[in-house]
């Protein structure tokens, strides 16, 4: 038995019992005591946060993982989607943005009808920035902005509705994506509060118009296994060299599913026989099945991060195969559970996932191909002062999906016993060799 597996159990038991008396106190400062040093590491580059001035009321602050809420953009600026919690205007959805590293963060826009459970996804290019989002009265809205660089500032559009058959059916937890036929698509979760049953279904918006329209097509079982709000299902959809995918979960699995950029909206899609992943473990407490992030990179292949069992587990759609490798265990048991992943340019494909209450940065060279990530930054914060009302215990991450270096980071933590939410800012740059366990 080697000396990582000899100290893992030790160092976690310590860990536990540590941060019953000093809440969110990070244990990763023992790491290099308790865990050998792998061959060819470098010193550890530890990187430190600044505490922006982003602040929120709930939990949902920077939710889900599988969603997009940051950007950057080429004059240098740094833009976050947050959840500020319930506010009088009823719009708890901000967009914020900085052009000073993240010293000074500027309220630009707000989502009308969005409260403090509402979640956001998005995607940015040419200057425009496309939203959907769950509101507060239990549909689902999307939306554009508008950037303009010369000054700074984001220029709003209308909010369209997507439909939903009654106020029965509770529709959350969105993403979309933009086909190259400038076709829009949106995929939600929706629950029926009568029966219970819920399923992932796909709505349409043909190029030229705002009218979103059900396409009557629905992905995995529609039952009440998982009964709402938590109901164990999440989806992301992406471009593909031929079309559109969409990734999505229920419950334990994982599974795909793709279509042509051609064809009607009601076109069935091609499903994968078998799930992508499944899970070994036993059923968690993660009501939607969200704790993935994706990205598509410059060659059109597609980038999974998943966490399992604390687990860091990767895989990776082949742009010329158009087909799905195997899934690669990155780590032991990390105790993480909020992975990101981001493209940051050439053949650098790097992945941020929480180490207890800290974060480590993964990076590969070579798009993924080898399976091969190297820990080359340690993104650690202050201790918690015992009775500060700081807690770091639940790291939830967000991290653009392409990036230029240095790549900002967020981590989510909690001030005033939970009643404040907060947000530190990590910035990385590009590494291809090793500089950390």
């Amino acid at each position: 038995m080697s000396g990582r597996s000899v100290f893992r159990p030790i160092f976690r038991l310590f860990c536990r019992a540590f941060a019953e008396t000093r809440r969110g106190v990070a244990c990763l400062f023992l790491v290099p005591a308790l865990l050998s040093s792998a061959p060819h590491v470098q010193a550890a580059q530890i990187n430190t946060p600044i505490v922006t001035s982003l602040t929120s009321t709930t939990e949902h602050m920077i939710s889900y993982r599988h969603q997009e809420h940051s950007w950057q953009t080429s004059d240098g600026g740094m833009h976050v989607l947050i959840n500020r919690g319930d506010q009088a205007g009823g719009d708890a959805l901000a967009l914020y943005s900085s052009h000073d590293a993240g010293l000074s963060w500027t309220l630009m826009a707000s989502l009308p009808k969005s409260g403090a459970t509402s979640a956001a996804d998005g995607s940015f290019g040419s200057n425009t920035l496309t939203v959907t989002y769950s509101s507060s009265v239990g549909d689902v809205r999307a939306t554009a902005f508008k950037y303009d660089p010369a000054l700074r500032a984001w220029s709003t559009t209308d909010v369209h509705k997507v439909p939903r058959a009654s106020k029965q059916i509770a529709a959350f937890n969105p993403t979309q994506v933009t086909d190259r036929n400038k076709n829009g698509w949106i995929a939600l979760v929706e629950s029926d509060l009568n029966s219970g049953e819920s399923a992932i279904r796909l709505y349409r918006r043909a190029a030229g118009t705002q009218v979103w329209e059900d396409t009557g097509l629905s992905f995995g079982p529609r039952d009440a296994l998982s009964v709402y709000p938590a109901v164990k299902r999440s989806a992301r959809l992406v471009l593909t060299p031929g079309g559109i995918g969409m990734i999505y979960t229920v419950r334990e699995q994982m599974f795909w599913a793709e279509r042509p950029t051609e064809g009607a909206a009601d076109l069935p899609w091609t499903l994968r026989a078998e799930p992508l992943y499944t899970s070994p473990y036993p059923p968690d407490d993660e009501p939607l099945s969200s704790h993935f992030s994706t990205l598509v990179d410059d060659k059109g292949y597609l980038h999974t991060a998943m966490a399992d069992g604390g687990r860091l587990i990767y895989q990776r759609y082949d742009a010329v195969a158009l087909a799905w490798g195997a899934p690669k265990v990155l780590t032991g048991d990390l105790n993480g559970t909020y992975p990101q992943i981001t493209w940051i340019g050439g053949a650098k494909i790097a992945i941020v996932v929480n180490v207890d209450a800290m974060a480590r940065v993964f990076q590969s060279a070579d798009r993924g191909q080898s399976g091969t990530f190297y820990c080359t930054h340690r993104l650690e914060h202050p201790v918690a002062p015992i009775g500060s009302g700081i807690d770091y215990g639940r790291p939830r991450i967000e991290m653009p999906s392409k990036s230029r270096a240095p790549v900002p980071v967020f981590q989510q933590f909690e001030t005033q016993n939970g009643a404040k939410q907060r947000a530190l800012l990590y910035q990385f740059d590009a590494a291809a060799a090793a500089a950390c366990q």
